[in-house]
């Protein structure tokens, strides 16, 4: 069942950042979904595609690295993402740094 929910989350991750295809929210992340990420909890799907779209609008070329899973276990799967790109237009008060 792991392995399923790495090939998931690893096409999840190039549909959305790679792609941009919106779609894929409903198909991939539960309703109920939690990102923890500087101290922070974000939920929703409405979370995700407002994340993509700031994403993909203040860095170009947005590739995923990597993905590391730390915890699927149950209902539960923690992982972490590299990504790379262009940092070409500012986002959340961080300046474009090119």
């Amino acid at each position: 069942m792991a392995r399923r929910h790495e090939e998931l989350i690893r096409d999840a991750n190039e549909a959305l950042l790679e792609n941009g295809d919106l779609d894929v929210v409903g198909e991939v992340f539960g309703e109920r979904y939690v990102l923890h990420a500087g101290g922070k909890e974000h939920k929703g799907h409405a979370f995700v595609r407002r994340f993509v779209k700031q994403l993909r609008s203040a860095v170009s070329k947005v590739r995923v690295v990597n993905i590391t899973f730390l915890v699927d276990k149950g209902d539960t799967i923690v992982w972490q993402r590299t990504l790379s790109g262009r940092h070409d237009a500012a986002m959340k008060g961080i300046a474009a740094s090119g």
